[in-house]
């Protein structure tokens, strides 16, 4: 027989609704914004990986050559393409730093190398 959960007690409702509660990875705020620039593993484009809110996210780098310039592209459904271009990946990588154009979720913190 089910029981309204206002009956049940706290200990036991709290669980409940833990479990039906969907998770999402732990938020590490310590984390955000780390990053790496890597070549694509699928084509010849750099691809710019960075952690937020506990996951792991790729964006592409558009260039029209290895000398560029560079715009950031977000990945689908959004696909938003920077309005800026930059003569240099240092350059996006700074510009990202700071206050950003709004395409990515948080500014960028520290880099990693592989």
């Amino acid at each position: 027989r089910d029981e309204p959960l206002e009956q049940l007690p706290p200990a036991v409702r709290a669980r409940i609704r833990q479990l039906h509660t969907p998770h999402e990875p732990p938020v590490s705020p310590i984390f955000d914004g780390l990053f790496l620039l890597r070549m694509s593993s699928r084509e010849s484009k750099p691809v710019l990986s960075f952690v937020f809110r506990g996951a792991i996210h790729h964006y592409e780098i558009s260039c029209s050559d290895v000398s560029g310039p560079f715009m950031l592209v977000s990945p689908p459904p959004d696909m938003r393409v920077s309005a800026k271009q930059f003569a240099s990946l240092d350059d996006l990588v700074a510009f990202y730093k700071g206050v950003g154009d709004g395409i990515m979720p948080c500014p960028l913190t520290q880099r990693v190398y592989l």
